[in-house]
């Protein structure tokens, strides 16, 4: 498996403790699976909600 230059260079995120970490797979506070920001998608965003 080849790293892609703009892996090595992701933020990670761990919703849990909500620090963040530039390598890691896991939380080394909690354990939790920490989560690249880059994959992060919030389905709602630029939507109109409730009117506004």
């Amino acid at each position: 498996m080849t790293l892609l230059s703009s892996d090595t260079n992701r933020e990670l995120y761990c919703p849990t403790c909500e620090d963040h970490y530039e390598r890691g797979d896991v939380c080394p506070k909690d354990g939790t699976r920490l989560v690249s920001l880059g994959s992060v998608v919030d389905p709602l965003l630029g939507r109109e909600l409730d009117g506004r």
